[in-house]
């Protein structure tokens, strides 16, 4: 079975300079657990996934710790190092955070390839480019887990 058979094509991307709080807005509300970053001709050049999304050390997924921090509203009287924090984190772009040197595949490699990713790396879903390296399709681990499950 090819890639191509298994691939959602619709797949939704975000530019550089989108901010990651957008971009983090953008997976909760789409329901993904990463997104490839592309270009103005809208080559993949990264990506960001749910664990580039973890603030620092601390653990905290970013949209959750942006909730608590608007819940708390942060006052004149706020550490001027938490400010800081904040505005750092509000001033990210997804090129910021992005990971690069991941692995891609074509829509012709046989389905095999994007199983032995997923066996050897800890990426969510791993997306499929053109020879241009234009995004053209994306693969889940929910997808192979269906494919699995339609072939019992």
């Amino acid at each position: 079975m090819k890639v191509e058979d298994v691939m959602t094509k619709d797949v939704i991307s975000v530019q550089e300079d989108m901010s990651v709080l957008r971009v983090a807005d953008l997976m909760m509300e789409s329901e993904i657990s990463g997104v490839p970053v592309v270009d103005s001709e809208k080559k993949i050049i990264g990506a960001v996934i749910e664990d580039d999304l973890i603030v620092g050390g601390a653990h905290i997924h970013l949209p959750t710790y942006m909730s608590l921090l608007e819940r708390l509203r942060i006052s004149e009287k706020t550490g001027e190092g938490i400010r800081a924090h904040v505005e750092h984190i509000e001033n990210l772009n997804a090129k910021d955070i992005m990971r690069s040197g991941f692995e891609t595949v074509s829509k012709k490699d046989d389905i095999q390839k994007v199983i032995e990713i997923f066996a050897n790396g800890t990426t969510p879903s791993v997306f499929v480019v053109g020879d241009d390296k234009r995004i053209e399709g994306v693969v889940s681990k929910t997808d192979i887990i269906k494919l699995f499950a339609e072939n019992r």
